[in-house]
Protein backbone atom coordinates (compact mmCIF):
# COMPACT_ATOMS: atom_id res chain seq x y z
CA UNK A 1 0.00 0.00 0.00
CA UNK A 2 1.10 3.56 -0.67
CA UNK A 3 2.40 5.54 2.27
CA UNK A 4 1.96 9.28 2.52
CA UNK A 5 2.86 12.10 4.87
CA UNK A 6 0.35 14.48 6.36
CA UNK A 7 0.23 18.03 4.99
CA UNK A 8 0.97 20.72 7.61
CA UNK A 9 -2.42 22.34 6.98
CA UNK A 10 -4.15 19.03 7.70
CA UNK A 11 -1.99 18.62 10.81
CA UNK A 12 -3.47 21.86 12.17
CA UNK A 13 -6.45 19.75 13.24
CA UNK A 14 -6.57 16.74 15.59
CA UNK A 15 -6.59 13.15 14.42
CA UNK A 16 -9.47 10.82 15.36
CA UNK A 17 -9.14 8.85 18.56
CA UNK A 18 -8.11 5.22 18.11
CA UNK A 19 -11.63 3.89 18.69
CA UNK A 20 -13.04 6.31 16.11
CA UNK A 21 -10.38 5.31 13.58
CA UNK A 22 -11.16 1.65 14.22
CA UNK A 23 -14.87 2.31 13.61
CA UNK A 24 -14.08 4.19 10.39
CA UNK A 25 -11.78 1.37 9.26
CA UNK A 26 -14.57 -1.16 9.81
CA UNK A 27 -16.99 1.03 7.86
CA UNK A 28 -14.50 1.23 4.97
CA UNK A 29 -14.08 -2.55 5.01
CA UNK A 30 -17.83 -2.99 4.63
CA UNK A 31 -18.77 -0.14 2.31
CA UNK A 32 -15.53 1.12 0.82
CA UNK A 33 -14.02 4.60 0.93
CA UNK A 34 -16.95 6.87 0.19
CA UNK A 35 -14.98 10.10 -0.40
CA UNK A 36 -11.59 10.44 -2.07
CA UNK A 37 -8.75 12.16 -0.26
CA UNK A 38 -7.06 15.29 -1.59
CA UNK A 39 -3.30 15.51 -2.13
CA UNK A 40 -1.16 18.65 -2.25
CA UNK A 41 2.60 18.62 -2.80
CA UNK A 42 2.60 14.84 -2.40
CA UNK A 43 0.99 14.99 1.06
CA UNK A 44 -2.52 14.33 2.34
CA UNK A 45 -4.27 17.71 2.56
CA UNK A 46 -7.79 16.39 3.20
CA UNK A 47 -8.76 12.91 4.34
CA UNK A 48 -5.99 12.05 6.80
CA UNK A 49 -8.37 10.12 9.04
CA UNK A 50 -9.65 8.22 6.00
CA UNK A 51 -6.05 7.46 5.04
CA UNK A 52 -5.24 6.14 8.54
CA UNK A 53 -8.44 4.07 8.53
CA UNK A 54 -7.54 2.61 5.12
CA UNK A 55 -4.13 1.64 6.52
CA UNK A 56 -5.85 -0.14 9.41
CA UNK A 57 -8.28 -1.85 7.05
CA UNK A 58 -5.52 -2.91 4.65
CA UNK A 59 -7.21 -1.06 1.76
CA UNK A 60 -5.48 1.21 -0.76
CA UNK A 61 -6.23 4.87 -0.10
CA UNK A 62 -8.15 6.53 -2.93
CA UNK A 63 -7.08 10.13 -3.66
CA UNK A 64 -7.04 12.90 -6.26
CA UNK A 65 -4.93 16.03 -6.66
CA UNK A 66 -6.27 19.08 -4.86
CA UNK A 67 -5.34 21.41 -7.73
CA UNK A 68 -7.23 19.23 -10.21
CA UNK A 69 -10.37 19.06 -8.06
CA UNK A 70 -10.27 22.67 -6.83
CA UNK A 71 -8.31 24.82 -9.29
CA UNK A 72 -7.56 28.37 -8.16
CA UNK A 73 -8.77 27.61 -4.60
CA UNK A 74 -6.62 28.67 -1.65
CA UNK A 75 -5.75 25.51 0.33
CA UNK A 76 -5.68 27.49 3.61
CA UNK A 77 -9.24 28.72 3.10
CA UNK A 78 -10.34 25.25 1.99
CA UNK A 79 -8.90 23.46 5.03
CA UNK A 80 -10.28 26.03 7.48
CA UNK A 81 -13.71 25.94 5.87
CA UNK A 82 -13.88 22.17 6.01
CA UNK A 83 -12.41 21.57 9.46
CA UNK A 84 -12.50 24.67 11.65
CA UNK A 85 -16.08 24.52 12.86
CA UNK A 86 -16.24 20.86 13.82
CA UNK A 87 -18.63 20.51 16.72
CA UNK A 88 -16.13 18.89 19.07
CA UNK A 89 -13.25 21.38 18.69
CA UNK A 90 -12.57 23.56 21.72
CA UNK A 91 -11.78 27.27 21.59
CA UNK A 92 -8.12 26.47 22.29
CA UNK A 93 -7.98 23.99 19.41
CA UNK A 94 -9.67 26.40 16.99
CA UNK A 95 -7.28 29.20 17.90
CA UNK A 96 -4.22 26.94 17.60
CA UNK A 97 -5.46 25.60 14.24
CA UNK A 98 -5.98 29.06 12.74
CA UNK A 99 -2.56 30.22 13.95
CA UNK A 100 -0.89 27.09 12.53
CA UNK A 101 -2.57 27.62 9.16
CA UNK A 102 -1.67 31.31 9.10
CA UNK A 103 1.93 30.47 9.94
CA UNK A 104 2.07 27.98 7.06
CA UNK A 105 0.70 30.28 4.36
CA UNK A 106 3.71 32.60 3.96
CA UNK A 107 6.25 29.77 4.18
CA UNK A 108 4.30 27.30 2.04
CA UNK A 109 3.36 29.68 -0.74
CA UNK A 110 3.97 33.41 -0.26
CA UNK A 111 2.09 34.20 -3.46
CA UNK A 112 -1.25 33.05 -2.01
CA UNK A 113 -3.27 36.23 -1.55
CA UNK A 114 -6.00 34.58 0.60
CA UNK A 115 -3.35 33.29 2.99
CA UNK A 116 -2.11 36.82 3.57
CA UNK A 117 -5.50 37.93 4.90
CA UNK A 118 -5.08 35.85 8.08
CA UNK A 119 -2.42 38.02 9.64
CA UNK A 120 -3.80 40.30 12.38
CA UNK A 121 -4.98 38.94 15.71
CA UNK A 122 -8.45 40.40 15.14
CA UNK A 123 -8.79 38.66 11.77
CA UNK A 124 -7.57 35.36 13.18
CA UNK A 125 -9.92 35.74 16.15
CA UNK A 126 -12.93 36.25 13.90
CA UNK A 127 -11.96 33.21 11.86
CA UNK A 128 -11.67 31.00 14.97
CA UNK A 129 -14.59 32.61 16.84
CA UNK A 130 -12.39 33.43 19.83
CA UNK A 131 -10.99 36.61 21.39
CA UNK A 132 -7.83 38.32 20.06
CA UNK A 133 -6.22 37.58 23.44
CA UNK A 134 -6.80 33.85 22.86
CA UNK A 135 -5.04 34.20 19.50
CA UNK A 136 -2.10 35.88 21.28
CA UNK A 137 -1.89 32.87 23.61
CA UNK A 138 -2.09 30.51 20.61
CA UNK A 139 0.77 32.33 18.89
CA UNK A 140 2.86 32.12 22.05
CA UNK A 141 2.13 28.39 22.32
CA UNK A 142 3.04 27.90 18.65
CA UNK A 143 6.37 29.73 19.11
CA UNK A 144 7.11 27.70 22.26
CA UNK A 145 6.54 24.41 20.43
CA UNK A 146 3.32 23.63 22.31
CA UNK A 147 0.94 24.18 19.40
CA UNK A 148 0.72 20.49 18.49
CA UNK A 149 -0.20 19.56 22.07
CA UNK A 150 -2.97 22.16 22.09
CA UNK A 151 -4.27 20.97 18.70
CA UNK A 152 -4.30 17.36 19.94
CA UNK A 153 -6.31 18.42 22.99
CA UNK A 154 -3.57 17.26 25.38
CA UNK A 155 -3.40 20.73 26.96
CA UNK A 156 -5.41 23.94 26.78
CA UNK A 157 -4.01 27.34 25.86
CA UNK A 158 -4.29 28.32 29.52
CA UNK A 159 -2.13 25.34 30.50
CA UNK A 160 0.32 26.13 27.68
CA UNK A 161 0.56 29.72 28.92
CA UNK A 162 1.27 28.46 32.45
CA UNK A 163 4.08 26.25 31.12
CA UNK A 164 5.56 29.16 29.17
CA UNK A 165 5.48 31.42 32.23
CA UNK A 166 7.01 28.69 34.40
CA UNK A 167 9.85 28.28 31.90
CA UNK A 168 10.54 32.03 31.96
CA UNK A 169 10.79 32.33 35.76
CA UNK A 170 14.33 30.86 36.13
CA UNK A 171 15.60 33.33 33.52
CA UNK A 172 13.90 36.25 35.29
CA UNK A 173 15.37 35.16 38.60
CA UNK A 174 18.82 34.99 36.99
CA UNK A 175 18.44 38.52 35.64
CA UNK A 176 17.48 39.77 39.08
CA UNK A 177 20.56 38.13 40.60
CA UNK A 178 22.84 39.60 37.94
CA UNK A 179 21.37 43.09 38.49
CA UNK A 180 22.39 45.73 41.04
CA UNK A 181 21.92 44.62 44.66
CA UNK A 182 21.42 46.51 47.87
CA UNK A 183 23.37 46.05 51.06
CA UNK A 184 21.15 43.16 52.13
CA UNK A 185 21.68 41.30 48.86
CA UNK A 186 18.24 42.20 47.46
CA UNK A 187 17.83 44.09 44.19
CA UNK A 188 18.13 47.80 44.83
CA UNK A 189 14.88 49.76 44.79
CA UNK A 190 14.89 53.47 44.04
CA UNK A 191 12.72 55.34 46.55
CA UNK A 192 9.98 57.65 45.32
CA UNK A 193 10.58 61.37 45.78
CA UNK A 194 8.94 64.55 44.57
CA UNK A 195 10.77 66.17 41.63
CA UNK A 196 12.54 69.48 42.22
CA UNK A 197 10.71 72.60 41.16
CA UNK A 198 13.31 73.33 38.45
CA UNK A 199 12.74 69.99 36.70
CA UNK A 200 10.64 70.07 33.56
CA UNK A 201 9.68 66.40 33.53
CA UNK A 202 6.12 65.27 34.33
CA UNK A 203 5.41 64.24 37.95
CA UNK A 204 5.95 60.54 38.60
CA UNK A 205 3.32 58.58 40.47
CA UNK A 206 4.26 56.43 43.43
CA UNK A 207 5.28 52.98 42.28
CA UNK A 208 2.83 51.37 44.70
CA UNK A 209 -0.10 53.02 42.92
CA UNK A 210 1.36 52.15 39.49
CA UNK A 211 1.69 48.51 40.55
CA UNK A 212 -1.84 48.40 41.97
CA UNK A 213 -3.31 49.82 38.77
CA UNK A 214 -1.30 47.47 36.58
CA UNK A 215 -2.31 44.51 38.73
CA UNK A 216 -5.98 45.46 38.54
CA UNK A 217 -5.82 45.88 34.76
CA UNK A 218 -4.03 42.54 34.36
CA UNK A 219 -6.50 40.68 36.57
CA UNK A 220 -9.51 42.23 34.81
CA UNK A 221 -8.04 41.25 31.44
CA UNK A 222 -7.42 37.68 32.63
CA UNK A 223 -10.95 37.43 34.03
CA UNK A 224 -12.43 38.62 30.75
CA UNK A 225 -10.44 35.93 28.95
CA UNK A 226 -11.59 33.27 31.40
CA UNK A 227 -15.20 34.38 30.93
CA UNK A 228 -14.80 34.18 27.16
CA UNK A 229 -13.37 30.65 27.44
CA UNK A 230 -16.12 29.49 29.81
CA UNK A 231 -18.80 31.03 27.60
CA UNK A 232 -17.32 29.31 24.57
CA UNK A 233 -17.29 25.99 26.42
CA UNK A 234 -20.96 26.50 27.25
CA UNK A 235 -21.73 27.19 23.59
CA UNK A 236 -19.87 24.03 22.58
CA UNK A 237 -21.92 22.04 25.08
CA UNK A 238 -25.13 23.54 23.70
CA UNK A 239 -24.16 22.21 20.28
CA UNK A 240 -23.55 18.78 21.81
CA UNK A 241 -26.94 18.96 23.47
CA UNK A 242 -28.61 19.58 20.13
CA UNK A 243 -27.07 16.37 18.84
CA UNK A 244 -28.01 14.41 21.95
CA UNK A 245 -31.59 15.62 21.85
CA UNK A 246 -31.98 14.14 18.40
CA UNK A 247 -30.91 10.72 19.69
CA UNK A 248 -33.48 8.15 20.71
CA UNK A 249 -31.28 5.72 22.64
CA UNK A 250 -30.80 5.47 26.37
CA UNK A 251 -27.13 6.39 25.90
CA UNK A 252 -28.16 9.67 24.28
CA UNK A 253 -30.40 10.46 27.25
CA UNK A 254 -27.56 9.73 29.66
CA UNK A 255 -25.21 12.06 27.78
CA UNK A 256 -27.93 14.71 27.75
CA UNK A 257 -28.19 14.61 31.56
CA UNK A 258 -24.39 14.76 31.94
CA UNK A 259 -24.16 17.69 29.52
CA UNK A 260 -26.88 19.57 31.43
CA UNK A 261 -24.89 19.13 34.64
CA UNK A 262 -21.74 20.43 32.96
CA UNK A 263 -23.60 23.45 31.62
CA UNK A 264 -24.96 24.22 35.09
CA UNK A 265 -21.41 24.12 36.49
CA UNK A 266 -20.13 26.38 33.71
CA UNK A 267 -22.93 28.87 34.32
CA UNK A 268 -22.05 28.93 38.03
CA UNK A 269 -18.40 29.49 37.12
CA UNK A 270 -19.42 32.37 34.86
CA UNK A 271 -21.33 34.00 37.72
CA UNK A 272 -18.35 33.55 40.06
CA UNK A 273 -15.93 35.09 37.57
CA UNK A 274 -18.30 37.97 36.87
CA UNK A 275 -18.45 38.75 40.60
CA UNK A 276 -14.65 38.74 40.86
CA UNK A 277 -14.36 40.82 37.69
CA UNK A 278 -16.81 43.43 38.99
CA UNK A 279 -14.92 43.64 42.27
CA UNK A 280 -11.61 44.27 40.48
CA UNK A 281 -13.23 46.80 38.16
CA UNK A 282 -14.37 48.71 41.24
CA UNK A 283 -10.83 48.54 42.65
CA UNK A 284 -9.54 49.71 39.27
CA UNK A 285 -11.88 52.72 39.36
CA UNK A 286 -10.78 53.55 42.92
CA UNK A 287 -7.12 53.32 41.87
CA UNK A 288 -7.76 55.77 39.03
CA UNK A 289 -9.38 58.22 41.46
CA UNK A 290 -6.40 57.91 43.79
CA UNK A 291 -3.99 58.54 40.93
CA UNK A 292 -5.88 61.69 39.91
CA UNK A 293 -5.79 62.87 43.54
CA UNK A 294 -2.03 62.29 43.72
CA UNK A 295 -1.50 64.11 40.42
CA UNK A 296 -3.36 67.14 41.76
CA UNK A 297 -1.29 66.98 44.93
CA UNK A 298 1.95 66.80 42.93
CA UNK A 299 0.86 69.68 40.69
CA UNK A 300 0.14 71.82 43.75
CA UNK A 301 3.63 70.98 44.99
CA UNK A 302 5.07 72.30 41.71
CA UNK A 303 3.08 75.53 41.87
Amino acid sequence: MSEFKRHPLSAAFPTFAQEDLAALAEDIRQFGQRESGLMLDGMVLDGWNRYCACQLAGIEFNWIEFDDEHPDVDPVAFVLSKNLHRRHLTASQRAAAVVACAQWAPAGNPNLAPGARLMTNSELAREADVSPRTISHAKAAHEAGLGDAVIAGAITLKQADAQIKAARKPAEVGQAIDGEEGSDGAPAVQPFSLPHSDEQSSPRLPRKEDASLAEAQSIISDLREQLADVSQAARDLELELDAYRSGETGEGEKKLIEANKRIAKLEAECRRLETIRDDWMNKHAEALKEIKRLKRQLERGHA
